[in-house]
């Protein structure tokens, strides 16, 4: 009987261990994730910083340095973000401008130029970098091919899709696992010296702008090129940043890099279908019209709230001043 009952004492410890041990693992699974804190403006106080590319990626905001060859990172998590340096400068290439996230390989990658003077003299190829996430260490870089200023890098179908914005007019598909180099160019696509601004794929495809005009580079299912169309509605088009939103909405800076007053817009696309849009100043942007020197721009979703990042670059003007502005937009 005794044993009986140190049996049955026994069996009850280690039903009420289990209990326990699944109550833990659910209060685990349920421990709420920090909110992101969205304010207005963030800010980076760092002379000749210069801000070109940006993007948001689980409450991390991300700024390249066009100036001082930096990418600093912003916690959106905590109160009152500031800007933290989590890579330095390139010796050979110290100019970063677009910054992409491979989720497959939890990377963020970026391309570094050479001091572009946008004379179309190039004195070396981009590079594209590869940090991981966790820790921004660096674990792949690769070589573009000669004259190459890369601008933007979009990642889609396995592959990385850059665009050449001179002295040529191309989009270079970069295969991450062999590095294999696939060049696209296109009859329709001028080369005047001055190629392609921004790249974002949607539809199957990518959008960019190229001549005051919006195109569209269909992308088979392997990855291939496919052909191009200009999208027509639109006209006018002088695209540096660009960011895909919903609903075949996808908006662009146009920056006031030829005007020496401050004039940068950021427009409004909508698709009506791949190839035909409609577009208009974004209304949400309050300051539209009077930016100074748009670059990049991000479109996401953060606490249920829609939201712009606006990089103001102030490239081209004759006196820089700190602290450099990334706005942000709500809908």
């Amino acid at each position: 009987m005794q044993k009986h009952l140190l049996n049955l004492s026994i069996m009850g410890l280690i039903i009420l261990g289990t209990l326990s041990s699944c109550k833990s693992k659910k209060n685990d699974s349920e421990t709420p994730q920090p909110s992101p804190n969205v304010p207005s403006q963030l800010t980076v106080n760092k002379e000749n910083f210069v801000p070109e590319d940006v993007l948001v990626y689980k409450n991390n905001v991300y700024v390249s340095g066009f100036g001082d060859g930096t990418i600093q990172q912003f916690d959106l998590t905590q109160n009152n973000a500031t800007a933290q340096e989590i890579v330095t400068a390139d010796v050979t290439n110290p100019s970063r401008w677009g910054l992409a996230i491979d989720e497959s390989k939890q990377t963020l990658l970026n391309i570094a130029n050479v001091n572009y003077a946008f004379n179309g003299s190039v004195s070396a190829p981009a590079k594209v970098f590869a940090y991981k996430l966790s820790d921004h260490t660096l674990i792949s870089s690769w070589t573009l091919p000669a004259e190459t200023v890369g601008n933007s890098i979009v990642v889609a179908n396995g592959f990385y899709y850059i665009s050449d914005i001179g002295p040529h007019t191309r989009i270079i598909r970069l295969n991450p696992n062999t590095g294999e180099i696939t060049i696209k160019t296109d009859a329709l696509l001028p080369s005047n010296g001055f190629g392609f601004g921004n790249l974002i794929y949607a539809n199957n495809g990518l959008y960019g702008a190229v001549n005051n005009k919006m195109w569209y580079i269909a992308l088979n299912s392997n990855g291939s090129f496919g052909s191009v169309s200009e999208v027509t509605g639109l006209s006018n088009v002088f695209s540096d940043g660009m960011t895909w939103a919903a609903n075949n909405t996808f908006y662009y800076a146009e920056n006031d890099a030829l005007d020496p007053s401050n004039v940068g817009k950021i427009w409004k696309v909508s698709l009506t279908s791949t190839t035909t849009a409609t577009s208009s100043l974004a209304s949400e942007v309050t300051n539209n019209g009077s930016l100074n020197n748009p670059s990049g721009v991000f479109y996401t979703t953060l606490n249920g709230n829609n939201y712009l990042f606006v990089n103001e670059s102030q490239l081209f003007n004759q006196t820089m001043t700190t602290p450099f502005k990334i706005n942000i937009f709500k809908q």
